[in-house]
């Protein structure tokens, strides 16, 4: 609340601050600069100008007349301000009654605060009540964007702005592409929330719709109420041409809660309800329950219903965990249905639970693993393993002698083995360890790291008869890494070579009779070349006897620092076969490996081309990409990319996305099958946006498997700045085929 005029106490007073009566520029208008150049969207901004200096709550003035009654009334004639350190008002004149705090204001009124400004012919007042009443009103709320015309303007003492009989937009004062008529308009910034009744949508002045009332955020708080809905139409090889549409209601329960509640029609499949609920603890943990129910599917007649629920804490503490659980009624849940309860597996969705501890030097992770069937047709030799639990711990030790890493981990593998037979009925637990022991020289020049290190498997199973159920492995390793750094520097880049070599010898030991869980072989690339492990997981400890070469060559900009081209590449021979494999009775008996190829290449600012690969001397191109790539900034960007295998192209795709005058953006990018000869998928869409609304549509199709139905979606987006937005999938159905795609930020 306003505390009372200072300067009224003596007509004294008064007279000085006649003598220092000035006009204050930036209190004239409606805070519109003019600004085409920066602005080009909407040709200029909106400015809210500081305050005029005050001495805090205290009311000061300045006009360039004065008259006092002697008793009670004053007034203020010519450029008559008011202000301290909250608002400010001016008018041509303004009159006071000092006792009651009532006063007038005529002629150009203006009055204002940090967020807002309110101009009018007329005002009333009540200074110490904090209660302003302009008529005949214009309204600009700077942060929002909004400007409005209005019968008259109430700002009450708590700061709520009421409105009656206005027309407001989020558009530049001088643009009526569209307005929200509205009987009533509230702006509470106490609450954030704003609130028009019996409104009428204006096309250039033409009322389309009317709406008994709508609600609106005023700054960043959530608001409980209806989300734009979501369009498109979808037309499919096999089922025909089906409209979608999805109508959310969002529920803001308190300040740690809320929910979503989806009303949605699927193409094809009918209507349906999706929910999702969040929850954010007093820890800063978080839990999301995602829900979807189809009651009856027109094409199927089932039901077809999922849910899945998470809950993880922060990630910045010493102690993280997190929960996931999903269900789905059948494997085809996603491509027929999605949306939110979308499960992580289309046939397993997973049941799992984790808990970690981290310190500098050592951490330990506590999990369990299991998941639910969706896929009942799925072979139980097909169905993964549950892991009840799994409990990894690892760490490092340095010391006089050196680096000393270790690890421990044990899992518990279960899984319904009733009808399986030999090694695919093996359940049971297994205990690894490994430790390893280095010590690195490094210079300018190079580096030396000797290791000498041993891993170890232990069993406890239930197998078939006749098959060991104690199977255990003991493994003894030795490696000798090296390198050099040989380097240059020439006037704009420095030039880096980079020899490695790499000695490793993993000794042989029998693994026949150990199970497969969860091991597979590992992707080959250039890191890999110096890598201790042949395997993932953990049932197999590959032996080898072999030397990899590696030579890395760089160019640096001396000025950025960044990297202008790199190339990598490298080769393993093998000293002796390997005989452990993921089989029993498995050879390896190859004298080397594919030759490995990667290079990155910065040809200018802008351009970049990619490339890795695989050679092999009898074969050629084993496998690999190249790509080549154009980014000026988020709106021009391109990227071309070729896959290979076996000396020919398997797939190519390809994405741009370019923006014309700010205003424009088109987009394309496809995805193509050169083995079964099919388009995967498109996308070809174009984006619109001015100063007071932006859409998108966008064509797209996509197949998800070699011989599954494809599927084409017309989708389209609308925003009215400031509203909100009709249509979502006309953006995902972008981002799915647009590499580096990120939607526009709201601009005005």
């Amino acid at each position: 609340m306003l505390t009372r005029l200072f300067f009224l106490a003596t007509a004294a007073s008064i007279a000085t601050f006649s003598t220092q009566a000035q006009a204050n520029a930036a209190l004239v208008g409606v805070d519109w600069i003019e600004d085409p150049v920066a602005n080009p969207l909407c040709g200029g901004y909106y400015l809210s100008p500081q305050l005029p200096q005050a001495n805090g709550e205290a009311i000061e003035a300045r006009a360039q007349d004065t008259e006092y009654d002697g008793t009670d009334r004053i007034a203020l004639k010519g450029d008559a301000q008011l202000w301290n350190n909250q608002i400010a008002l001016e008018a041509d004149e303004i009159s006071l009654y000092r006792v009651s705090g009532d006063g007038d204001a005529a002629g150009d009124v203006a009055f204002r605060e940090p967020r807002f400004l309110i101009r009018g012919e007329t005002a009333s007042m009540n200074l110490y009540s904090g209660r302003f009443e302009l008529r005949d009103s214009e309204i600009v709320a700077h942060e929002l964007h909004l400007y409005g015309q209005a019968d008259d303007v109430v700002r009450d003492g708590a700061g709520i702005i009421r409105v009656r009989n206005v027309d407001y937009s989020f558009c530049a004062p001088t643009d009526d592409a569209w307005q929200m008529g509205a009987g009533k308009l509230k702006l509470d910034y106490n609450t954030g929330r704003g609130y028009a009744q019996n409104v009428s949508l204006k096309i250039k002045q033409v009322p389309l719709v009317w709406l008994p009332i709508i609600g609106f955020p005023v700054d960043e708080r959530r608001l409980t109420g209806f989300l734009w809905p979501t369009l498109s139409y979808e037309s499919s090889d096999e089922l025909g041409s089906d409209f979608a549409i999805e109508a959310p209601f969002y529920w803001n329960i308190a300040p740690q809660t809320d929910a979503l509640i989806v009303p949605t029609r699927v193409a094809h499949r009918g209507n349906m309800l999706q929910g999702q609920h969040r929850y954010l603890f007093n820890d800063e943990s978080q839990s999301t329950l995602n829900l979807g129910w189809l009651d009856r599917d027109d094409q199927t007649g089932e039901k077809r219903r999922a849910v899945n629920a998470s809950w993880r804490t922060q990630t910045n503490t010493p102690w993280i965990a997190s929960a996931y659980a999903a269900w789905a009624d059948d494997k085809d849940y996603e491509n027929d249905i999605g949306g939110l309860a979308t499960p992580d597996d289309e046939q397993f969705p997973g049941l799992r639970v984790s808990t970690s501890y981290r310190q500098p030097q050592w951490s330990v992770t506590a999990s369990a693993k299991s998941y639910t069937v969706a896929d009942s047709d799925a072979a139980q030799s097909a169905r993964p393993y549950r892991e009840l639990p799994r409990i990894h711990a690892s760490g490092t030790v340095t010391s006089e002698i050196g680096a000393q890493a270790w690890q421990t981990q044990f899992v518990n593998f279960d899984r319904d083995n009733d009808a399986l037979s030999g090694t695919s009925a093996d359940i049971g637990s297994r205990l690894k360890l490994g430790y390893t022991l280095s010590r690195s020289w490094r210079s300018t020049y190079g580096f030396v790291t000797p290791a000498v290190g041993a891993d170890a498997v232990v069993y406890a199973l239930q197998r078939d008869t006749g098959l060991d159920e104690n199977p255990s492995a003991f493994v003894p390793r030795i490696s000798l890494d090296s390198g050099l750094y040989i380097q240059k520097t020439f006037d704009e880049l420095t030039h880096r070579i980079e020899p490695r070599v790499k000695y490793l010898h993993v000794a042989k030991v029998d693994q026949d009779a150990l199970p497969n869980f969860d091991t597979g072989t590992v992707g080959f690339s250039f890191t890999q070349l110096f890598s201790d492990r042949r395997f993932s997981g953990g049932d197999r400890i590959g032996d080898t006897d072999q030397v990899s070469l590696g030579l890395s060559n760089r160019w640096n900009d001396n000025g950025s620092g960044s990297e202008r081209y790199r190339i990598d590449l490298g080769q393993t021979f093998y000293l002796k076969d390997r005989e452990v494999g993921l089989t029993a009775g498995s050879i390896d008996t190859s004298d080397h490996s594919p030759l490995v190829g990667e290079a990155r290449v910065h040809l200018s600012e802008h351009w970049s081309l990619g490339s890795e690969a695989t050679f092999d001397a009898r074969f050629g191109v084993d496998s690999g990409a190249s790509s080549v790539k154009y980014r000026q900034d988020d709106d021009h960007l391109a990227t071309f990319r070729v896959r290979w295998s076996d000396q020919k192209a398997t797939s190519h795709e390809g994405s741009v996305l370019w923006g014309i005058a700010d205003r424009w953006r088109l987009a394309a990018g496809y995805g193509y099958n050169e083995e079964v000869q099919q388009t995967e998928r498109f996308a070809f869409g174009v984006e619109y946006e001015s100063c007071c609304w932006r859409t998108a549509l966008v064509q797209s199709y996509d197949r998800p498997t070699v011989t599954g139905v494809g599927t084409h979606k017309l989708a389209l987006q609308f925003q009215l700045k400031g509203l909100g937005q009709v249509g979502q999938r006309a953006i995902s159905n972008l981002r799915d085929n647009i590499e580096d795609y990120e939607p526009r930020p709201i601009r005005y």
